[in-house]
This record gives structure tokens, C-alpha cells and sequence, in this order.
């Protein structure tokens, strides 16, 4: 009978017990475990070699100094074979990436195959849209500790896919759900979608991961317009300051927050909120051109989430 063949894999404890790396160990595991082979912490003559190293990088044209600093946590080294095989990272998020890389060789070839891999991505921005798992419901979700963990544990499941991938900026739908409010219900409604999003986004931190919710501008509770004694208008300049100060009290409710991002074109009111087409509203002669409505936007929103 043949030996099952095993491997060892050698790291210091801060690299293995890295959730990111441990991701994708889980998955080269898998892979190996489908061809037979065996992958452990014990003794073996056939080791893994996982560190966290400087690594010299390609020339890149067109990135800024902060883009490749982004691209340079995400590269790594693949040096395979047997009975050695190196896997280098930038940070554990390039080891994280190596790890996928080098499972999805052994998928292919049905053993540890012998390549060198130099991985460094050509954007620095790889952003993949996400769905957050409390689902959008009337009342929002339980804020009980048992809902937050099931919340973790989806979450857990998607950022794992987001790694398989190459991603490095998850952003999460319905981000209006997120905003604070301060009318009725809806107020305790938000708390209990923010416990949800803080939840998250500690949980994409530590797998190396930035957070941007996204959603549709503009959209508002009337009553909170009305309160405000603003008009839903884009020739109101009290609008565009209720624009500003929506992202305002976002950003200070969530710090740690990576941005936020927004949509312009697609509006389907929902819960008693409604939405205004920034674009596209019918408005009083003068009617702002459409080059002028964008260009607004725009600034609105740079010198809030940019500025």
C-alpha cells in the first residue's frame, strides 16, 4: 500500500495564527486532501515555508507612492516543489493570496507542482461588491450577541471568497440602512444595523480587508428633510448641506470605516424612505444642466469623504 505523502508546514506563530493566512492554509489543505496528500504541523520530510519578508517590486507606471505601497502589501513569491516549497508575502495579505495561488496549482496539476510565481497585482483597487448579511427588513435585525455571530459567521464565508479572488476592498450594499437616524423607530432601527456593521468591519480588518458600504443618493426619511426645513431639490443649497451632513454624522458614527461609496440613476423607495434622482429630477425653469447637477455631486461628496 502507498504511504500517503505529508507535508510540514514551518512558520513563526504570529504567521500561522494570522486569520487571513489561516484562510488560506484552510484551502490548501483542502486542495492537497484531494489529491491524497496531507498537510500538518507534524514532522515530514516534504516542508512549507510560509514568511512574511520584503520582496522587491516590479516597476509599475502610473500609480502614485500610496498606490504602491497598496500594491506591494498585496505581492508575494511562490518558489514549489518538493521536498521544498517558499511561499514569501509582503504582509500576510500577499502570503494570504500566495496560499490561494499555490492551492489552485495543486487543484491542476493533483500534487505540489513545481513553479515560481512572482505575484504583485497590476491596481491597487480591487473592489468587489457585497452583500451585508442582516437582511433589509422593515423593523432591521436582532442586535442580540447570537444575531452579531451569525452576522460574523456569513461574513466570514464571503471575505474568504473576496481572498480566493485577489480582492482587497469589500463593499457592502444598502448602506442607507447604516446611517443614523433620529426619527421614531427608525432610529432604533439604525442602532441595530450599526451593531451589525461594526461587527463586519472588525472582522474584514483583521483579515487585512477594507470596508466601503455603498448605496443610492439621495436617498431620506421625509420627516427628517421636513425637520431640517429642507426641500428635496437640487436647486435647494439646504439639500446639498443635508447631503454633506448625512456623511458627516456617518463618518463620525464609524470611524473606522474605509469610505463610502454612492450610486446615482437607481432609486426604489422602500420602509418610508424616499429617494430623489440627483440627475434626473423634474425641477422648476431654471433647471440646472446635467453637467452642473454631476459636477456638484461630486464636490458635495469629495469634501466630505475625500476632504
Amino acid at each position: 500500500m502507498a504511504t500517503e505523502q505529508t507535508w510540514q508546514i514551518v512558520a513563526s506563530d504570529d504567521v500561522a495564527d494570522d486569520p487571513a493566512v489561516r484562510a488560506g492554509i484552510s484551502d490548501l489543505r483542502e486542495a492537497l486532501a484531494d489529491s491524497g496528500i496531507q498537510l500538518s504541523g507534524g514532522e515530514s520530510d516534504n516542508r512549507l515555508h510560509l514568511e512574511i519578508a520584503d520582496l522587491p517590486l516590479l516597476d509599475a507606471e502610473g500609480l502614485s507612492e500610496a498606490e504602491m505601497a497598496i500594491v506591494a502589501e498585496s505581492s508575494f513569491k511562490i518558489t514549489a516543489g518538493t521536498p521544498t516549497t517558499r511561499l514569501v508575502g509582503k504582509s500576510a495579505l500577499g502570503l494570504t493570496y500566495a496560499l490561494f495561488e499555490l492551492a489552485d496549482g495543486v487543484r491542476i496539476s493533483g500534487c505540489v507542482p513545481e513553479m515560481e510565481v512572482v505575484g504583485q497585482p497590476a491596481l491597487p483597487y480591487r473592489i468587489v461588491n457585497t452583500s451585508s448579511p442582516p437582511a433589509v427588513t422593515l423593523d432591521g435585525p436582532d442586535a442580540s450577541p447570537q444575531s452579531i455571530q451569525e452576522t460574523r459567521n456569513a461574513y466570514e464565508k464571503t471575505i474568504r471568497g473576496v481572498l480566493k479572488h485577489g480582492y482587497n476592498i469589500m463593499t457592502l450594499r444598502s448602506s442607507q440602512d447604516f446611517f443614523p437616524q433620529d426619527e421614531g423607530p427608525y432610529a432604533a432601527r439604525a442602532e441595530r444595523y450599526s451593531e451589525h456593521l461594526r461587527a463586519m468591519i472588525e472582522l474584514a480588518h483583521a483579515y487585512h480587508l477594507r470596508v466601503v458600504p455603498i448605496g443610492d443618493e439621495f436617498t431620506y426619511l421625509p420627516e427628517a428633510l421636513d425637520r431640517a426645513g429642507v426641500t428635496p431639490s437640487v436647486k435647494d443649497d439646504g439639500f446639498w448641506e443635508a447631503l454633506r451632513e448625512k456623511y458627516r454624522r456617518f463618518f463620525t458614527l464609524y470611524p473606522e470605516v474605509d469610505g463610502a461609496g454612492t450610486r446615482i440613476g437607481e432609486h426604489i423607495p422602500y420602509f418610508g424612505f424616499n429617494t430623489l434622482d440627483l440627475i434626473h429630477s423634474h425641477e422648476e425653469e431654471p433647471d440646472p444642466r446635467i453637467e452642473e447637477r454631476y459636477r456638484r455631486f461630486i464636490k458635495t461628496m469629495q469634501g466630505v469623504v475625500a476632504g
